[in-house]
């Protein structure tokens, strides 16, 4: 459900608590707390039991988004590389250096283990499996200063992936099952953001 929709719906029931007997005593707090809601801006999206959400195109969806990112990046002087295995496929690689053991991957995911295990997630990032001395290391040492830039947070694998040579930077945020045109243009921009700022550093290590 969305944040308009959820308030709608405290209204309808508030609207229906302060006709009973006796509840004109709490419409003060009851103010209080909606005028509290709706300064809230961080208000996460809350989906009522039983309540029936539509099940996005998500091929169509990683699809839009990406598209939407490489244009933003050709406007920067940019150009990248989009390869899917197919459009129903759940994720989508993207290309943008010549070294092919080095590209950006966007997908959904839900894992099964570690604090995120259940959540269904849109993931972000950047891979760099069998790269650790000569890329991983290096670019460590950027991170605070790319969180910085980019304004979030940035994940590694836990340290048992790592063991196996799997080595990966990642945005993560909550799957919000909607497609529409300003989810798609939100999600392109950080996006496109990830790509320009990890390639500046990834240049300054020399891959090219």
């Amino acid at each position: 459900m969305q944040g308009a929709d959820f308030y709608s719906v405290f209204e309808q029931y508030k609207e229906k608590f302060l006709r009973q007997p006796q509840s004109h005593e709490n419409r003060a707090a009851l103010d209080d707390f909606e005028k509290w809601l709706r300064s809230s801006v961080n208000l996460p999206q809350v989906r009522i039991i039983g309540e029936k959400s539509k099940k996005i195109d998500l091929g169509k969806f990683l699809s839009n988004v990406t598209q939407e990112a490489k244009k933003i990046l050709a406007g920067r002087g940019i150009a990248i590389n989009v390869v899917s295995l197919g459009l129903k496929t759940s994720s989508r690689c993207i290309g943008v250096f010549k070294d092919s053991s080095i590209y950006y991957r966007l997908g959904k995911t839900s894992p099964r283990k570690g604090r995120y295990r259940g959540t269904e997630l849109l993931i972000m990032e950047l891979v760099m499996d069998g790269n650790k001395n000569n890329v991983f290391i290096p670019l460590l040492g950027r991170v605070e200063d790319l969180e910085k830039r980019m304004g979030t947070k940035i994940e590694r694998e836990s340290d048992k992936v790592e063991a196996t040579g799997k080595y990966r930077f990642r945005l993560l945020f909550p799957f919000e099952n909607d497609d529409s045109p300003k989810t798609v243009e939100k999600y392109a921009t950080i996006l496109s953001n990830f790509i320009y700022c990890t390639r500046e550093e990834l240049f300054n290590i020399n891959v090219t």
